[in-house]
Order: structure tokens, then C-alpha cells, then sequence
């Protein structure tokens, strides 16, 4: 078995250098089997190379990340962040900070469907006031979290950093999944860190690799 190098992107059945000067072909593979492992490769931060960089710091309202997203920069604008059904996008020394305020009453991330969310760099995501999470994915639906930057995830209002909060539109959480990363992870008041909040609930939670720190708030768990 031939390992690719850590400066390697796949596009197709093949395996490239970033100089483009080594070629590694894959055996034929189906869409399918394709779609597999650019999954994989993007968790295991080889790059895909189809990426798409989004600076936050130049939008001026709500924007959905799409397949393929690269999500940079610190966001300010008025508006929200969410990551399309099926997507799987890379958050790359990104920061989402919701404040307290009345127009930040929204989790810094809302996943609308399944989806897979890259660590590069180092990112950092806050819920905003009100009861919301930093990330939250919709009951039904898996959120799995892969790749090897940090993220720092924490909550203003009675909510999981990672998971569900105490508001209507956010009170019960799906599966997540953690595959890599190094993550730090802060709950408020009676609600874990990652998984329920004080009300809410939470599908399954896997920690499947990675480095997770958790600290849940007062009568919260981790």
C-alpha cells in the first residue's frame, strides 16, 4: 500500500503533488467509491481540488457554505452561517463570534442537513445569546468533524458548544461524530459540552480519534 504525502490532492481517481510533477492513479473506481474517498482524504486534510475560499470577513450577510467551502477569515456582518445539506466544508483559521445582542440570536454554525466540517488552522466559534450553540446540526442528520487544526467552541446562553441549546429552533441536536482534531470544547449552565443542553437533546455522540477537552457548565457534564 502506497501512502500519499501530506502535501498531496486528490481530483478524480488520482493522487497529485502539489507540484504536479508525481502522478498516482488510482485503480477505476465508481462516482460513488469517488465521492468516498474525497470524504476521507478532505478528513485526513489532503485537500481536494475543487476547494473554494470564502472570506467571512467580506460578506455583508447570511451566507450557506456549500461542498467543497473553504471558510476563512473572522465574520462580522449581520447575518448567519450555515453549511448546506451533504456538504463538507473546512473551516481554515476561521472565527464566528456571536455576541449577546438581539441580532446575534443564532449558533455560529447550522448545519441544514448532514455534514462534514474540516479543521485547518486554528478556528474559533461562538454561540450567540438566547440559548444557542456554537454548532448545531438538526435532529435526524450527522455532523462529523474531522482533519487536524484546533477548534474552540463555547456558548453565551444555556447551550451545548457543540450540540443542542435551550432555544426552540435549536432544542434537539442530531449525531456527531468526531474523527480528528484538536478540540476544546465549553458548555454553559446545565448543558454539556458537547451534546445537550439544559432542556434540549442529542443524538449519538462517537469521539473516534482527535484530542477533546470538555468541560460542561455549572451541573452540565463534559
Amino acid at each position: 500500500l502506497l501512502m500519499p504525502s501530506w502535501d498531496m490532492t486528490y481530483r478524480c481517481g488520482r493522487l497529485i503533488s502539489a507540484d504536479a510533477n508525481d502522478l498516482i492513479e488510482l485503480s477505476r473506481i465508481t462516482a460513488e467509491q469517488d465521492a468516498l474517498v474525497q470524504m476521507w482524504l478532505r478528513i485526513l486534510g489532503l485537500g481536494y481540488g475543487e476547494e473554494n475560499y470564502v472570506d467571512l470577513s467580506e460578506l455583508n450577510s447570511s451566507y450557506v457554505a456549500q461542498d467543497g467551502d473553504v471558510l476563512t477569515g473572522e465574520f462580522k456582518a449581520n447575518g448567519r452561517i450555515s453549511v448546506a445539506d451533504g456538504a463538507t466544508v473546512t473551516l481554515s483559521n476561521c472565527k464566528i463570534l456571536n455576541d449577546q445582542t438581539v441580532l446575534d440570536r443564532h449558533p455560529a454554525i447550522v448545519c441544514k442537513g448532514s455534514a462534514t466540517l474540516i479543521l485547518k488552522g486554528d478556528n474559533e466559534l461562538k454561540g450567540g445569546a438566547g440559548d444557542y450553540p456554537a454548532i448545531f446540526i438538526q435532529q435526524g442528520n450527522t455532523l462529523t468533524i474531522g482533519g487536524y487544526g484546533t477548534l474552540l467552541a463555547s456558548t453565551h446562553g444555556m447551550a451545548a458548544a457543540i450540540g443542542s441549546g435551550n432555544a426552540s429552533d435549536c432544542k434537539n441536536s442530531g449525531n456527531i461524530v468526531i474523527k480528528s482534531g484538536y478540540i476544546n470544547a465549553y458548555g454553559s449552565v446545565q448543558s454539556a459540552a458537547i451534546g445537550s443542553s439544559q432542556t434540549g437533546t442529542c443524538g449519538d455522540i462517537t469521539i473516534e480519534g482527535g484530542e477533546v477537552s470538555a468541560w460542561g457548565g455549572e451541573h452540565g457534564a463534559g
